[in-house]
């Protein structure tokens, strides 16, 4: 556990000062200062469009952090060599590449946070109190985010960054077009689509079960049956594909 430890805190640290997480935060900071502007061109709604402007840009800002970072979690220790300094010590290959998530997730935490404080300060420029419903939204954000994390550790075992990115985005918008593709087996049964959609429903989860900015911007309430069901249904994907992740990674070849 100490090692596991260590090695979070170590990412986590080497993370922050990451270009990518700057650039996106300043992305996220002028979008939302932007959305200031966009609530104002609409007198009836400015607070619903600023608001759900702002959510999204967290959403998307968080999301592609995951997946640019997730994908290169452990490709760039081996590109380095610096793996195989860590992996003569008593330190299994699981308790790094655990230790290398948590590092990433908490960095993620910390980015919702800050977005989420962020943005309601924005939202009080129209004296309105949203910190809850936002750090709400920010929450279901980051359980999502674990989760692509934890499938970007899956594909780097078989994939190039480039190509697990491109999949991990796809794989994203599939995520949240389940309801979608539910639509069109509706309209023609038995099809190949039929299929498909059985096994992503057993293979991968709604993305949007974490999606909450839509409650948030219409002012509906999540049961706490329901935010409970959420959070131990994200938590279980997320140490499913961990797992996963894990198993082929013990079992991977790393060339010196």
């Amino acid at each position: 556990m100490n090692s596991l430890v260590q090695v979070s805190l170590v990412t986590f640290k080497e993370l922050l000062r990451e270009r990518t997480l700057h650039g996106l935060l300043v992305i996220f900071f002028l979008m939302s200062l932007f959305s200031l502007l966009l609530g104002q061109l609409s007198f009836a709604e400015q607070i619903k469009m600023s608001l759900d402007f702002g959510l999204s840009i967290m959403h998307i800002s968080m999301v592609g952090l995951s997946i640019l970072l997730g994908s290169q979690l452990i490709h760039r220790e081996i590109e380095r060599k610096t793996i195989f300094t860590l992996l003569v010590r008593p330190l299994s290959r699981t308790q790094y590449l655990f230790g290398k998530f948590f590092g990433l997730w908490v960095l993620m935490f910390f980015t919702a946070f800050v977005c989420a404080m962020f943005l309601s300060f924005c939202l009080l420029y129209f004296g309105a109190f949203y910190f809850f419903e936002v750090f709400l939204s920010a929450f279901g954000t980051w359980i999502e985010c674990g989760f692509l994390i934890a499938l970007m550790s899956l594909l780097d075992q078989k994939l190039r960054p480039p190509v697990a990115v491109f999949c991990g985005f796809a794989l994203f918008l599939i995520g949240h077009w389940f309801e979608t593709l539910e639509h069109f087996v509706e309209k023609s049964p038995g099809g190949v689509l039929f299929y498909l959609h059985q096994f992503l429903s057993g293979a991968f989860p709604n993305l949007e079960t974490w999606n909450w900015r839509t409650l948030v911007v219409y002012q509906e309430f999540l049961t706490p049956e329901d935010f409970g069901r959420s959070v131990i249904t994200g938590f279980l994907w997320i140490f499913v594909y961990l797992f996963l992740a894990s198993f082929l990674f013990e079992r991977r070849d790393l060339v010196a």
